[in-house]
């Protein structure tokens, strides 16, 4: 594709990534990929009125511009991949490939998820961590081999494989090990470069790889963008990182899944809220109401008690560079963010819980109060039947009386 930044007339700025970025009268340049597309100046009038008070030193070099403005470009209609630069140096040999997370339950079962591995033939799988990840090498294409990780929260990371991949080859074989299945599975899909450094360069090269003190620089993973690089050196060292970058990717959709049920649950509530906001009974019994109550608690709970997703887990802890990498790929997802808007919506619904159970229990008293108010009127009634009937009653005895006295 060429894109063509063309004269803006007055200075403009684009906006990606909410990172505004000058564009003088000057710049014009062009980059091929595998479509066309040109920002013209009705484009730039849109945006300029509303970044008119972003504004930054004028860029002078061009190629500067270029990797500033692709590398945080956000993908249109285009494929992905042709949207996204990186240093020339990092992907002069390696291509860029798809790194898909997929979340399909709250948890695996991963002796049981050996166990279907190891009885479908898969020799390589292995327990990279115990009690949280399962790492084995799928050989998706002949000659290429993907590595996934199967975690116990109920996520899966396939590195080399697009979605469509996965799903049919891949999550009907881990379909027996699933507690308690989604409905319909959340996806989160990045693109990755696995720099691969030659460990006997870096054995020859000890000298000028080293600092003053004669220890050896090693190569360090990062993000540049939204595309993660793999740059361990070694294969182990490489399998570490990209789990630590997969523990950050199924964080990303396991609040997905999360944030998904707490929607259907706030919509589930809008026709309660209409009715109360009209005057109209609430037709909600108690167990109703505890039902809810629950269900609200078991979103909180999956949030912060039952899950890791709000801290960092133990494990790296006494590993600063697997922390450094999930911290990373946690704050390129918004996961902090995230978080803190899921709770305050998960308050909200906790008010709304809060309100219909006053409502539900004021019901109730004033049922109450008027079972209370009748048998009270009851109780008059039948004491002014008594007392009508001991007065008629007298009054007979007194005209017997009478009629007695008469005749004697």
């Amino acid at each position: 594709m060429t894109v063509s930044f063309l004269r803006l007339g007055n200075p403009s700025f684009f906006f990606c990534r909410s990172v505004p970025v000058f564009l003088s009268n000057s710049v014009r340049f062009s980059l091929k990929a595998t479509s066309n597309v040109t920002f013209s100046r009705s484009l730039s009038h849109s945006f300029s009125k509303t970044l008119e008070r972003n504004s930054i030193p004028d860029i002078k070099n061009a190629n500067e511009v270029e990797h500033r403005v692709i590398s945080r470009f956000k993908k249109g209609n285009a494929p992905k991949q042709s949207l996204r630069r990186l240093p020339r140096s990092l992907i002069a040999d390696q291509p860029l490939q798809s790194c898909t997370t997929v979340s399909t339950a709250e948890n695996y079962s991963l002796p049981q998820v050996m166990e279907i591995l190891y009885n479908q033939g898969f020799r390589s799988a292995s327990v990279l961590l115990p009690d949280e990840v399962v790492h084995m090498e799928y050989p998706y294409h002949p000659g290429k081999k993907a590595d996934i990780f199967i975690l116990a929260n109920g996520s899966l990371i396939a590195w080399g494989m697009n979605e469509v991949e996965v799903a049919e080859k891949i999550l009907p074989l881990l379909k027996p090990a699933e507690i308690r299945s989604y409905h319909n599975y959340e996806s989160e899909d990045m693109d990755f470069i696995e720099n691969i450094v030659d460990e006997s360069a870096l054995t020859t090269n000890s000298g000028s790889n080293s600092n003053g003190n004669g220890i050896k620089n090693q190569h360090k993973s990062t993000m540049d963008g939204d595309t993660i690089i793999i740059e361990g050196d070694s294969e182990q060292q490489r399998l570490l990182e990209k789990a630590a970058f997969s523990n950050g990717l199924a964080r990303s959709t396991k609040l997905a899944a999360l944030e998904l049920s707490l929607e259907k649950y706030i919509k589930s509530t809008i026709e309660t809220t209409d009715r109360l906001a009209t005057g109209k009974n609430v037709n909600l019994g108690h167990s109703e109401i505890l039902k809810r109550t629950g269900q609200l608690l078991r979103l909180r709970g999956h949030l912060n008690l039952y899950s890791e997703l709000i801290e960092t887990p133990d494990l790296y802890w006494s590993e600063p560079d697997m922390e450094r990498l999930y911290r990373l790929i946690s704050v390129n997802l918004d996961i902090a963010p995230r978080i803190a808007i899921l709770n305050k919506k998960l308050d909200y619904a906790s008010e709304f819980v809060g309100i219909l159970k006053s409502h539900v229990v004021e019901e109730q008293s004033s049922r109450l109060e008027w079972m209370i108010v009748i048998l009270i009127c009851i109780e008059v009634a039948f004491e002014i039947g008594h007392f009508a009937e001991r007065y008629l009653n007298k009054s007979e005895d007194s005209r017997l009386t009478s009629i007695f006295v008469k005749e004697n």
